[in-house]
């Protein structure tokens, strides 16, 4: 991934953890609020996944 992919992934999704040894990419599950808040599950974790994906692969 090139170093400017990695920054903008960091920079979206704070917390974001790369671990190109094994070709993995750690990010933090989204939450309801910032503090405070409570994990997305069901169709807000599928569609948060989605919107992910895609700013990840450019889709």
């Amino acid at each position: 991934m090139p170093v400017s992919a990695e920054l903008r992934l960091k920079r979206l999704y704070p917390g974001t953890v790369m671990k190109p040894s094994v070709r993995q990419i750690l990010v933090p599950r989204p939450k309801t609020a910032k503090v405070g808040g409570k994990p997305l599950v069901g169709r807000e974790l599928l569609g948060w996944v989605g919107e992910f994906l895609a700013s990840v692969l450019g889709s």
